[in-house]
């Protein structure tokens, strides 16, 4: 079994996240998907009504939410099942997760879509 972790803020969901998280889903090779939600203060958009919209648009029997207010090390799903391969496209968090001896994918980013514009925006 292997688990796709996508690390994200979700604040706000935007169709970045939608497309990616759908892709990963239809990907064949992960049998389980985990929306790894980073909790901050000052959030725009409040975790659960993140994870509803994801949930509505998306929902799906492999797709698991967890969220976390500190490292991935402390957080990371239980392996004793398999495999966990994180998958983002932030580059700091591809550079955080391998510091941390992670199994890291590279995604390509919806440059279009990016989070922390959508947060300006919404200020």
């Amino acid at each position: 079994m292997t688990t796709a972790v996508f690390p994200s803020k979700l604040d706000p969901v935007h169709v970045g996240h939608l497309i990616q998280i759908n892709r990963l889903i239809e990907n064949d090779d992960f049998d389980k998907v985990v929306v790894d939600i980073f909790e901050y203060e000052d959030r725009v958009m409040e975790t659960k009504e993140a994870i509803d919209i994801v949930n509505e648009l998306i929902g799906d029997e492999k797709l698991e939410f967890q969220t976390h207010n500190s490292t991935y090390v402390e957080t990371t799903p239980d392996t004793t099942d398999g495999d966990v391969v994180f998958v983002t496209g932030n580059e700091d968090v591809i550079d955080n997760l391998r510091g941390y001896g992670f199994s890291v994918k590279k995604i390509e980013r919806f440059k279009s879509y990016r989070a922390n514009a959508l947060r300006e925006e919404f200020k």
